[in-house]
């Protein structure tokens, strides 16, 4: 017998699935995220395709099946107008949900995830300079590293537990002046450490918000940028990496093979 249920989400995209039909990636916050069958969604008449568009916080109702559970009913919670009319907003909010739709896997719910991408998604829709969208991608990519468990402990030395003074994902994270700095160490100074710390304990918006010179910025950019690639790519296509991080200059050689 089928079970119905009702549940908050976010579509993090979609993809064709046969000739009329779509197969949606469904953030929610106590099944984490969910595959939905929407049939005769492709189609110009479909009421579904209108109400199931990314970046928004729907009410859905679903259906379990056998592969594939199904959509019967989605209703729009909240919604971001800026993304209608700001189309830098707009891009980068669907880079972080591509990254996210990818690097998540199905059905291992968080509530965490749900609550910083939702946070995300108000963040982003309001007004802001170029320099804090970059800050709010890296602000958003350390959290949700840190909740997949990804993120180094920017307090300490991963190896003998020091200041640390870089940040090298192929040591396993932030290490101090005692050490030989890897190949893709980047070198921090103590406001750029300060703002990765930050980044992991504040809200989005106020780690945005936080004062910080445009070289550390521009070495925050890099540094999260070298982390993630290096973290992220087994799971995430190397071409969504290499598109959130293009404003670094990080070369596809970067990423691991």
């Amino acid at each position: 017998m089928a079970l119905a249920y009702a549940t908050p989400g976010i579509v993090l995209g979609y993809r064709p699935l046969r000739e009329a039909d779509r197969l949606y990636s469904v953030l929610t916050p106590d099944r984490g995220k969910v595959e939905l069958l929407a049939r005769g969604s492709r189609k110009v008449t479909s009421k579904l395709a209108g109400s199931l568009e990314p970046l928004q916080l729907l009410a859905v109702e679903a259906v379990s099946g056998r592969q594939f559970d199904h959509v019967v009913g989605a209703d729009r919670m909240e919604a971001h107008p800026a993304f209608a009319v700001d189309p830098s907003a707009r891009v980068l909010a669907l880079g972080l949900a591509g990254f996210l739709n990818a690097a998540v896997k199905p059905a291992e719910p968080d509530r965490r995830l749900f609550s910083v991408f939702r946070e995300l998604l108000a963040a982003a829709g309001g007004e802001a300079t170029v320099s804090e969208r970059l800050l709010l991608r890296d602000a958003f990519l350390w959290k949700v590293s840190t909740i997949l468990g990804f993120a180094a402990d920017p307090a300490r030395c991963a190896v003998c537990a020091g200041a640390p003074t870089m940040l090298s994902a192929s040591a396993g994270g932030f290490q101090c002046a005692a050490h030989p700095a890897p190949p893709d160490a980047v070198r921090l100074s103590p406001q750029a450490l300060s703002y990765l710390r930050a980044a992991h304990d504040l809200p989005l918006v106020s780690a945005v918000r936080l004062p910080l010179a445009v070289e550390d910025a521009k070495t925050v950019h890099r540094a999260v940028g070298l982390y993630v690639l290096y973290q992220f790519s087994g799971t995430v296509d190397p071409a969504i990496l290499l598109r959130l991080f293009g404003d670094v200059g990080l070369a596809a050689a970067a990423v691991r093979s």
